[in-house]
């Protein structure tokens, strides 16, 4: 199972954070580096044209695969957004539209936001710690 690097690795690898900074550093050196396209609006919403942070992560996201929030992915996220909802327990848009692309993927997600996405049935979320454990 592949797996999709959350909005908030990426903010931690910006900001220099540590296990953050050797996990996307060796997955960019792999070629194994998967955000969604919800990651991109989030890093580049607010942000000023050609500004020094604008190029960086322009430059960054040429050296990454990012997945498109599809069809499949819509009708996942409707479906987490319904069940979570129905039980007050919602995570917000873009961490719905995040989980939607992993499942209609079959994809675990790697994040540090996890009180969020432990709420979505059936993702599997991993944190960097577990990515180094040896039961990863």
């Amino acid at each position: 199972m592949g797996v999709v690097t959350d909005t908030s690795i990426i903010i931690g690898f910006l900001k220099g954070h540590q296990p953050e900074v050797d996990y996307v550093e060796q997955a960019l050196r792999n070629g194994t580096l998967t955000i969604t396209a919800i990651t991109v609006f989030e890093l580049k919403v607010g942000l000023p044209a050609n500004s020094k942070r604008e190029r960086l992560l322009t430059k960054f996201f040429q050296q990454v695969t990012i997945l498109p929030f599809d069809g499949q992915a819509a009708l996942a996220a409707a479906m987490i957004e319904n069940r979570l909802r129905s039980g007050g327990e919602g995570i917000g848009v873009p961490d719905t539209l995040i989980a939607g692309i992993c499942l209609a993927r079959n994809l675990s997600l790697l994040t540090l936001n996890i009180e969020h996405f432990k709420r979505v049935p059936g993702l599997e979320v991993l944190t960097p710690v577990s990515l180094s454990s040896p039961q990863a």
